[in-house]
């Protein structure tokens, strides 16, 4: 016995198969949520525009063990900050190529504090949005010229002694004598006038 089967029933043309065959393939939309993290602080910028300079030619200091040295009175700008940083060191101080032997850095808030160093591990606090200025004392200076100056320090946001990468940072300086006697005509602070001791430093000098 003989079957015919045409197969008109039994399979279906792909026409049929493709038009009835459901390819939903589900659009997924995933949203990647990045937390909006706040930008690291920076360290304070030097307003060098500012800033002031002093110098301390020849051997007007010797008897604190000073020889052509500067004071930088330099305006650490911490404005754009909500967190207050911590300057802990002057590394180096370099006037127009010439490394300076830097004798330390004094808060200039009054005359007690002028006149004395600040030790690496105590550092000077800048508060959160706003200046303040510190008093960078070297010596042994090739000449007394102003010019371009570069400022090396250290500090941190967490505090002394723990320190971020060093910040190097340069702006130019005009500079006039220290008013020894009333002579010269650089006006340092008012709590600035008397110059710390340098004698028991690395960069003593004597005329």
């Amino acid at each position: 016995m003989t079957h015919n089967e045409t197969g008109s029933g039994l399979r279906p043309s792909r026409r049929t198969v493709v038009k009835g065959a459901a390819w939903a393939v589900p659009a997924v939309a995933v949203a990647a949520s990045t937390p909006a993290s706040a930008s690291s602080p920076v360290p304070p910028e030097i307003q060098f525009g500012e800033s002031q300079l002093c110098k301390l030619p020849g051997a007007s200091q010797a008897d604190n063990c000073y020889d052509k040295g500067y004071v930088a009175f330099l305006v650490f700008d911490n404005t754009a900050n909500t967190q207050p940083y911590y300057l802990c060191s002057v590394e180096s101080f370099t006037a127009k190529g010439a490394e300076l032997c830097v004798v330390g850095i004094s808060e200039v808030t009054s005359s007690e504090a002028c006149q004395t160093l600040v030790a690496p591990n105590d550092g000077i606090l800048i508060p959160a949005e706003q200046e303040v200025t510190v008093a960078v004392w070297t010596n042994s200076s090739s000449s007394s010229a102003s010019g371009t100056f570069q400022v090396t320090f250290t500090g941190s946001f967490e505090g002394c002694p723990s320190v971020d990468a060093p910040e190097v940072q340069s702006g130019h300086l005009t500079g006039s004598s220290w008013p020894g006697d009333d002579q010269g005509s650089c006006k340092p602070p008012a709590a600035c006038t008397t110059v710390p001791s340098a004698c028991e430093s690395i960069c003593a000098t004597t005329a």
